[in-house]
């Protein structure tokens, strides 16, 4: 991240329910829906300008800007061709 501070919500299919209780999902007691709209419990990890956060395959994953300034970031989509559906 160059700039911005936010959450970083982070999820995969298939997550027992065990795992999402132990810690490893946190719930925050709000659900958190993305425009894919897929309902579930996500681990949320504070960004801030110099972190780097890797999404590997079959999760799924959003941010929001909790800061004052705009999110600015680098995203690198390997290997190709990328295993993901465009929403925009």
């Amino acid at each position: 991240m160059l700039q911005g501070e936010g959450v970083f919500y982070l999820g995969k299919e298939g997550m027992s329910e065990v795992k999402k209780t132990t810690g490893e999902l946190l719930d925050s007691g709000e659900q958190v829906n993305f425009k894919s709209e897929r309902p579930a419990k996500y681990r949320q990890i504070s960004v801030k300008k110099g972190d780097v956060i890797i999404s590997a395959k079959g999760e799924y994953h959003g941010m929001k800007n909790t800061g004052k300034e705009d999110f600015i970031f680098i995203s690198v989509i390997v290997p190709l061709p990328a295993d993901y559906v465009a929403l925009g």
